[in-house]
């Protein structure tokens, strides 16, 4: 595995991890669906996305894992929301690059 040399590169490192996790056509639905801000149940997740209930609770896990997703539990109800605004404006930057630059293929 790469080793970083200097301070920067964990930067780096850690940027390019996220953007292995971020490149998943599910887990980006999913964050786009959240990516307004407001707090939704797996099931509401689930009902939106057209998916599994294993496949969103799986993909939820994954994303909390490494801090992009919180979650609370109220009664049997999973709540789910992106952990930092920053997320965010990421996914809409992405959309936008995406539909500036690929929406003409």
């Amino acid at each position: 595995m790469y080793e970083p040399i200097l301070q920067e590169d964990f930067a780096v490192l850690n940027a390019s991890e996220l953007c292995k996790i971020l490149g998943d056509y599910n887990r980006m639905r999913l964050l786009l669906l959240l990516s307004d801000a407001q707090e939704r149940t797996i099931s509401e997740i689930t009902v939106k996305l057209q998916s599994s209930q294993s496949l969103v609770s799986h993909q939820v896990r994954l994303l909390k894992e490494v801090h992009i997703l919180t979650t609370r539990k109220t009664g049997k109800y999973v709540y789910c929301k992106i952990a930092d605004h920053f997320i965010s404006v990421i996914l809409q930057l992405l959309l936008l690059y995406t539909q500036k630059h690929f929406s003409k293929c």
